[in-house]
């Protein structure tokens, strides 16, 4: 019997006029990139909507994004092929928009900004870790856009799609969304579980037990999202799933101590293992960047406009949306590790504890375990910054902070992992304010890939690296991940060193 087809349309990078509908098997992304390279005489490698927003090669096969149904069932959407280049346009949905950089609907006339900065700002903020000149050139594009103030790169800052990645760019009265990028709200979530260090010996069969978990639960997520404060919606499936790159949950244990005193302050003890969550909004944020872009390409949006608004309730659900995906994730870790069920009768648990910090925290207490620490990589804020220029030395001002795969140094710890077969740092940013804003209030989020991905899986086939000893790291712990494109891409090789990061 033959696979499913669909109808798509597809066009070429660049020229968007040339559209053509093609009949592909569904969920086969090898089919599409060579039906598109007959098609258009290319060798297509990559795929876009007609926003901009990178579909990858998980979310095509597997099916299940939402909003990738969405745009292959509206006739006037179409598939933007690339034969590896970055989206360039042109964006259909905006041909009749104004030129401006950016745009703003205001129900009354926004007051006039008196901070005037000829040249923003530009730091790289690396000692002992190398820079590609790729990403440094992405860094000076981003502090051209108008109204950017500073640009920061951390000492894990590599090239991104356009913009780059392990940066935080702040800007004044406009911000940008695509500076943020699809997964907003991606972070990392650090939890003290109950299981000892010393109960660590078969690690074969914890492996058994935690197998399938990237699969949808079967728990009542529209009661899990409630507790949050959150609506069901169209990307429920993906709900406590993490996800493809470098997202990962990995169960830690405690090698060094260097401040007990702090170390015990967060409530830490060797003699426990942590698991460390790193995913995002899936999805979900895509969508929100997709719902700007669609529009306004990547023009920045007004602050105090009828757009912000739009765009920041969108960000700000995202932002909640991937910290509750993380505590799933970690709820399921453990859950199927320790053999414990995480998702008791909601009614049940209410006639004893009122309050939903109080239930949210059962969740957890229900597997003896405590949450650490929550921080988020990828937001736009609001922060106070003190002008450096000569004109406006000293003066303070309102920013808007982008941050893209960049950790918070002023909401207290943060980890700062490495790849896998490395260690990771928790590390207590310093609080002097000075320091602070050198870095754009920000800190490296991870060792930061040295090779791209398509590098990555070709070093790993050229050296004849097996699945099997991609398996089990260095440190002799097990790798699970079902997709083997993704474990060469994932590999230690590809990324930084990290102790040149945190050094």
């Amino acid at each position: 019997m033959s696979a499913p087809t669909r109808h798509v349309s597809i066009c070429r990078n660049g020229n968007m006029k040339d559209a053509r509908v093609v009949i592909v098997p569904q969920k086969d992304w090898d089919s599409l990139m060579k039906t598109a390279s007959n098609k258009f005489k290319i060798k297509a490698k990559r795929a876009f909507t007609c926003g901009g927003l990178e579909i990858s090669k998980e979310d095509w096969n597997q099916g299940s994004n939402a909003l990738i149904n969405d745009i292959l069932s509206n006739p006037k959407e179409a598939i933007v092929i690339s034969e590896g280049k970055d989206f360039i346009g042109f964006v259909t949905a905006n041909l009749n928009a104004k030129s401006e950089t950016a745009v703003g609907t205001f129900e009354k006339e926004p007051e006039k900004d008196e901070i005037v900065q000829k040249n923003a700002v530009i730091r790289v903020l690396c000692n002992k870790s190398a820079v590609e000149e790729e990403a440094i050139r992405q860094l000076e594009a981003t502090a051209k856009l108008p109204n950017v103030m500073f640009a920061v790169g951390m000492p894990d800052l590599h090239p991104g799609k356009g913009f780059p990645i392990g940066s935080a760019t702040a800007s004044r009265s406009v911000f940008y969304p695509h500076l943020v990028g699809t997964d907003i709200g991606c972070g990392m979530t650090l939890t003290r579980t109950a299981i000892k260090t010393k109960s660590v010996k078969n690690l074969d069969k914890w492996v058994n037990r935690i197998r399938g978990l990237e699969g949808p639960w079967n728990g009542d997520v529209t009661s899990f999202l409630t507790l949050r404060n959150l609506e069901s919606g169209q990307f429920d499936s993906q709900m406590g799933t993490i996800g493809g790159g470098n997202h990962f949950a990995e169960l830690q244990c405690v090698e060094e101590v260097v401040d007990r005193e702090e170390f015990e302050k967060l409530g830490m003890d060797n003699d426990f293992l942590y698991l460390l969550a790193h995913s995002g909004s899936r999805s979900l944020g895509f969508s929100v960047l997709d719902s700007h872009t669609s529009k306004f390409g990547q023009k920045g949006i007004l602050e105090g406009s009828i757009e912000s608004v739009d765009y920041m309730k969108g960000h700000d659900n995202a932002v909640e949306w991937a910290k509750a995906n993380r505590d799933l994730i970690t709820l399921r870790f453990l859950s199927a590790l320790q053999g414990i069920d995480v998702n008791p009768d909601s009614d049940e648990i209410t006639e004893d504890i009122e309050e939903e910090t109080d239930l949210r925290a059962m969740e957890f207490a229900t597997l003896g375990a405590t949450k650490i620490l929550d921080v988020v990589h990828n937001s736009v804020v609001k922060r106070e910054f003190e002008m450096e220029d000569e004109e406006n030395k000293g003066k303070k001002v309102n920013l808007w902070l982008h941050r893209k795969g960049a950790a918070p140094s002023d909401v207290g710890p943060v980890v700062i992992p490495g790849s896998r077969g490395a260690f990771s740092y928790l590390v207590l940013p310093s609080s002097e304010n000075i320091l602070q804003q050198h870095g754009a209030f920000s800190l490296a989020h991870g060792a930061g890939r040295k090779w791209a991905r398509g590098k990555a899986q070709n070093s790993g086939r050229t050296q004849e690296k097996s699945n099997e000893n991609l398996m089990t790291t260095s440190l002799g712990s097990k790798v699970i991940c079902e997709d083997k494109d993704l474990l060469f891409e994932e590999q230690p090789d590809a990324y930084k060193e990290i102790t040149t990061i945190i050094e």
